[in-house]
């Protein structure tokens, strides 16, 4: 009876693992115990589950001692103790600059590209978090969508993904592409939830304030919270 996973091989803290044993038989009702020991003896985790499977993330690196306790009905036990090595996850920085000028529209902006040229110059100087920089100037919202989507595509838990925009905004909180296209706040969340890790959003755009308006498609009720001795619709408002 052997864990799914290789007790040679080191995890990372920050990460989410499924530990299976995979058993058959057994009388009755079966119960599943589990108990994951630091080295200095703490017990970090006590659970039952309906399965021999548990998923787990390890916060601090150290040997962990993984325990599954097996029992039915009977009495018949099978207990089953493999060690793991966790270390630390160095997380993976990634950002994605954006900036409309809208070349040869009527709304033509003079600014935009020089914000993300900007922005890539301080990333790019900053040693200890070594972002690797994608850059855009002048796209529509579907390339906006493709663009987080290909940038963050290998990100992982612990991992820093970093969201940056100048350009256009509206009263009605999009973000506005070239050829008069537009991506709505809730949509630009849609986008950025399904990548793992921590996001960073930077919105230099008229109207920003709508992307964390208190509601369902709002990104952060905490920064209400945090401008609470101020009406909301102070970050809703022009200028």
């Amino acid at each position: 009876s052997t864990f799914n996973l290789d007790s040679n091989t080191d995890l990372r803290t920050n990460t989410e693992y499924t530990f299976t044993n995979k058993v058959s038989g057994g009388i009755g009702t079966v119960t599943y115990t589990w108990n994951i020991v630091a080295e200095d003896d703490t017990t970090v985790l006590t659970c039952n589950t309906d399965t021999a499977t548990l998923s787990y993330t390890f916060d601090a690196p150290g040997i962990y001692t993984v325990e599954l306790i097996i029992e039915d009905s009977v009495g018949t036990v099978l207990d089953h103790i493999q060690p793991y090595t966790v270390i630390e996850k160095t997380p993976t920085y990634r950002a994605l600059l954006i900036g409309n000028i809208y070349n040869g529209e009527s709304s033509a902006l003079a600014g935009p590209d020089n914000d993300v040229a900007s922005m890539a110059e301080m990333l790019a100087n900053m040693p200890g978090t070594p972002y690797s920089i994608t850059s855009y100037v002048d796209i529509n919202t579907t390339e906006m969508k493709q663009a987080i989507a290909d940038t963050f595509s290998e990100a992982e838990d612990g991992d820093i993904s970093l969201f940056y925009y100048s350009g256009h905004g509206t009263s009605a909180g999009h973000l506005c592409g070239t050829g008069s296209t537009f991506l709505h706040a809730s949509e630009l969340k849609e986008c950025l939830d399904k990548i793992p890790g921590t996001k960073i959003v930077l919105l230099d755009c008229c109207y920003s304030g709508y992307a964390i308006e208190k509601s369902a498609t709002g990104f952060n009720d905490v920064v209400i919270m945090v401008f609470g001795s101020a009406s909301k619709e102070i970050l809703n408002t022009n200028g």
